[in-house]
């Protein structure tokens, strides 16, 4: 507060005092100067602050397109990236379906066991037709099929090819879920593998007329009319298999088979002149080697596995031609012994389609066997047996993963016999046969397989079985 000339001032310790004017009027002239001087200064930093925040339209048009620049060259990498995952995902497909045929066949000891699905190998007992046993593999597992899947593909850097174009797709057998189905010939061993089968079969017969080797139309040929009122034939065929991977899609087949053959006839059953007249023998069978190709690898679908498979029979078992004869009662003839192949060569041709639908797996195909005309001698002249029409079917089904069953049908049909052109009256016939198998695994190379069939007709036996040991080596 003023009071005349001075200035009344607050001291430290809350009393008024009096300034003198000069003074006075200085400090608050200094005061006046500093916060003009401050505000003048806040006022300039802070115009300076707001031009620098907002920059000019030049600056904003640059900022906007560096950031396009940016947004384009992620969405070009994002493509790139997208076209690269596409390819991944294309191969990592191809690579599974590669590893589900390999699983079937991979070169390594076999975890799943198929069903024996076999025919009674009749070719090998020299008959003048050609089958084979009936055989089918089983699919692999859920367990097996993930483990496919989680595996890594092959190093390389290459993608497989796709399924049903390449070597390394084609179903291997090495694998025996495809042990039956190679006896059967709708799979292949790869290259550098070989299988020895061996195996036993039995037969038998009580049908008076009986077709069995072709050897009762042969025999009818060799001794004339026979007046047979009961027979039976107890027949038991040993045979040794090879098998052999020349390529991955070429496999050659040798079976030799050892035949022996008992029969017992009686001739006027129920008369005062019955006669029985027993015989056996053995030996050698009629050896017959095949070479099998595979022009069609399957989808998994509608497209079927295809094999291709030419054979040959050769007649070294003993002819019935070559055997003697011997005169029993009065006017009757008979052979000395039975013999144990039938003296004719022949050449077979034919396919086996196979269809994989988890769990189960299809299969038929069909033979035919062109038996060649013979000059059997003066006595016998040309004799021509029947040409065979074979046609079989079957399904095999996975029981685990160390047996399975399966069931089929196979059907020979054999046309008639000429003899100098002319017909054999009753020489034609047909062999139907219905056959339930199975497989236990009992090795991780090694299984074991057993079929049993009953016949059909009145020229099938009246039932049939058959045991084999398939084993597998790698040789290279």
């Amino acid at each position: 507060m003023a009071t005349g000339s001075k200035l009344v001032g607050r001291s430290r310790d809350g009393t008024f005092r009096f300034l003198a004017p000069g003074r006075g009027w200085a400090a608050l002239a200094l005061a006046a100067s500093v916060a003009t001087w401050v505000g003048f200064a806040a006022s300039a930093q802070a115009q300076d602050t707001t031009s620098g925040s907002l920059p000019n339209n030049q600056d904003m048009v640059t900022i906007l397109q560096r950031q396009q620049q940016m947004l384009d060259e992620q969405a070009r990498k994002l493509e790139e990236q997208a076209k690269i995952l596409a390819e991944q995902e294309k191969t990592l497909r191809q690579q599974q379906q590669q590893l589900q045929q390999l699983q079937r066949q991979a070169n390594a000891a076999p975890t799943v066991l198929p069903a024996s699905m076999g025919m009674p190998n009749l070719g090998n007992q020299g008959t003048p037709y050609y089958a084979i046993q009936d055989v089918i593999p089983v699919p692999p597992t859920e367990d097996q099929q993930q483990q496919q899947q989680t595996e890594p593909a092959p190093s390389g850097g290459a993608a497989p090819a796709p399924a049903g174009s390449a070597e390394g797709d084609r179903p291997q057998s090495e694998k025996a879920p495809e042990q039956l189905l190679l006896e059967r010939g709708g799979v292949l061993l790869p290259a550098g593998q070989l299988q020895i089968e061996p195996s036993i079969e039995y037969d038998y017969y009580s049908n008076n007329q009986i077709a069995i080797s072709g050897f009762s139309i042969f025999d009818a040929i060799i001794i004339g009319t026979l007046d047979v009122n009961d027979i039976k034939r107890n027949i038991v065929t040993a045979r040794a298999t090879a098998r052999y991977g020349l390529t991955d899609r070429i496999q050659l087949d040798t079976i030799v088979p050892g035949l022996y053959r008992q029969d017992s006839e009686i001739f006027g059953a129920g008369t005062a002149n019955q006669q029985k007249v027993v015989t056996d023998n053995w030996g050698l069978g009629d050896i017959q080697s095949d070479i099998s190709y595979q022009p069609i690898i399957g989808d998994g679908g509608s497209i079927p596995d295809v094999i291709l498979k030419v054979g040959a029979r050769f007649p070294t078992g003993e002819s019935p031609f070559d055997i003697n004869t011997k005169s029993i009662g009065t006017g009757r003839v008979v052979l000395d012994e039975p013999p144990t192949g039938s003296g004719f060569y022949g050449v077979t041709s034919g396919f086996t389609m196979v269809w994989r639908v988890d769990p189960v797996v299809f299969f038929g195909g069909f033979n035919f066997t062109y038996n060649i005309e013979q000059d059997q001698g003066s006595q016998f002249g040309n004799i021509d047996p029947g040409d065979v029409y074979e046609f079989f079917g079957g399904i095999n089904i996975a029981l685990s993963e160390l047996v399975s069953m399966n069931l089929s049908f196979d059907d020979q049909i054999v046309s008639s016999t000429t003899q100098n052109g002319d017909k054999i009256d009753g020489s034609d016939f047909n062999d139907a046969r219905l056959i339930l198998g199975t497989s236990v695994g009992i090795g991780p190379r090694t299984s074991l397989t057993f079929n049993a069939s009953a016949g059909l007709t009145n020229q099938s036996p009246d039932f049939a079985f058959t045991i084999s040991i398939p084993m597998t080596f790698t040789l290279f």
